[in-house]
């Protein structure tokens, strides 16, 4: 989440009425996040987000994503659901971008990482995993690795003075990524930026899991190696075992990962790592604009990039 495309109230109250959720009473970009512009917007009616846009996407495939998240919420997946306007559509445009209400979840991201949450959230993951079963969803602009170096890499000179001395040992290990075939892996649509943050918990139950506009169709382990790289790795330091086995306790209650895939998670998890070291790098040392949002440095996330993956099940 983050704000690059400005609104002034007269404006959010427009969107209000559209909806019509009575008379606003507020509104504030949220900045965390580096993708959308995102609101959080306040009415007599309620809390809402509203969210726009900001990649350049097919509108057909957008669209598939409203009726992905609709479908989890009947299935029992606590996600946003969509906000109809008064005449009954899914999202507006708005200046030119794709732009939809959501409900508020209540609840708050996920800051302590223990073996009961990340448990519960195993099994809310291979949950949405077994539903999306062989789903297709596709983006035109993504969080995929190959895709995001390609954006990057064309500026070959500036990626070089960006990554300094671990220029070589990021290429050397993006090529060993790349021999790996993930194709044959069991797929469907995954969450794909399933982060802490965007996950909710409230008196230690999970009470939502938002920010589904990344979602495409993937190998299913590649949610996994995220959450291991970045609820566990990210926060400790280590793939502390007790929490692994926790996340693997629920996952395997409702989906059993097969050999092939715990054979290959270790450069999923590599994979996953070096991804968001290009979508950082593409956001925050490539993007120029006066978006409001968190920062985030890529060098952060360097060391989970070339740890040791050998974890234990």
């Amino acid at each position: 989440m983050a704000v690059y495309t400005k609104l002034e109230k007269a404006e959010m109250e427009e969107i209000a009425a559209l909806y019509g959720l009575g008379s606003l009473i507020g509104y504030e970009g949220i900045t965390k996040g580096i993708m959308n512009s995102n609101y959080l917007v306040k009415t007599e009616k309620g809390k809402y987000i509203f969210r726009i846009l900001e990649m350049e996407r097919d509108i057909e495939e957008e669209k598939k994503e409203l009726k992905y998240l609709e479908y989890l919420g009947e299935n029992g997946i606590p996600c946003p659901g969509v906000v109809l306007t008064q005449n009954g559509e899914d999202y507006i445009m708005l200046k030119g971008k794709m732009a939809s209400m959501f409900t508020f979840l209540n609840g708050k991201e996920v800051l302590d990482v223990n073996e009961k949450i990340i448990e519960e959230f195993g099994t809310v993951l291979g949950k949405m995993h077994k539903l999306s079963e062989n789903m297709k969803l596709e983006r035109d602009e993504k969080i995929e690795m190959d895709y995001l170096f390609e954006s990057i890499s064309k500026d070959e000179i500036k990626l070089k003075e960006i990554l300094a001395e671990n220029y070589s040992g990021v290429m050397e290990k993006l090529k060993e990524i790349r021999i790996t075939d993930f194709s044959k892996l069991p797929n469907g649509i995954i969450h794909n930026d399933i982060f802490p943050d965007n996950v909710f918990t409230e008196n230690g139950i999970i009470t939502g899991v938002i920010d589904f506009n990344d979602a495409m169709t993937q190998p299913f382990i590649h949610d996994i190696a995220i959450v291991l790289n970045f609820w566990i790795y990210n926060k400790f330091g280590e793939y502390k075992e007790n929490l692994v086995k926790s996340f693997f306790s629920g996952y395997s209650k409702i989906r059993e990962l097969k050999k092939e895939e715990k054979e290959l998670l270790p450069i999923a998890m590599d994979k996953a790592a070096l991804t968001f070291v290009f979508l950082r790098i593409k956001k925050f040392n490539f993007h120029e604009g006066n978006a409001e949002r968190e920062f985030k440095d890529y060098r952060d996330l360097l060391p989970m990039v070339f740890e040791n993956k050998n974890i234990m099940f």
